[in-house]
């Protein structure tokens, strides 16, 4: 099994719980999306998996999205910026692809990035406190991997406006 250390990956019963495990916030970063990466590998692997679970863990947070802290490590490199864009839109195109039903079960506040993984997901279930949100537009940058795109089309333009 491989090793995890922003996410983890549970499987029972034919069913693989995947936990975003940076609390309190689980925000993502490149590692997670590395993470995410080899998780949807492991599942395309696997006959056995039937349904995929993503959720954060807490109960704060499904995920606030991308790690400011970590936007500011890239500095001013085009190339690092271009790679952490990819690697993030090649782990949401691979769990997006996955052959097997991928709920998003949101138990807090979904921002940014955690809003572009809940799009890629087939299902989404959302707990009474759940808040939805693209803050990234409040610091200057816009949803990197199909956020504007997919958002839309799953909550309707308008709501989508409203966001």
């Amino acid at each position: 099994m491989a090793e995890f250390q922003d996410i983890i990956f549970d499987k029972a019963d034919g069913v693989v719980i995947i936990t975003i495990n940076r609390p309190p916030m689980n925000p993502m970063r490149y590692q997670t999306y590395a993470e995410f990466h080899k998780a949807a590998d492991l599942i395309s692997a696997d006959d056995e998996v039937k349904a995929v679970i993503i959720t954060g863990s807490g109960d704060k947070a499904f995920s606030a999205g991308g790690d400011v802290k970590a936007f500011y490590e890239l500095g001013d490199s085009v190339d690092n910026v271009r790679e952490y864009v990819n690697n993030a839109s090649l782990a949401l195109r691979k769990i997006k692809d996955l052959e097997v039903p991928v709920v998003a079960a949101i138990n807090g506040l979904a921002m940014g990035g955690g809003i572009e993984l809940m799009c890629v997901c087939d299902f989404r279930i959302a707990s009474e406190k759940a808040i939805f949100g693209q803050a990234e537009i409040n610091i200057g940058l816009i949803p990197g991997t199909g956020g504007t795109i997919e958002l839309p089309y799953i909550v309707g333009w308008a709501k989508a406006k409203e966001m």
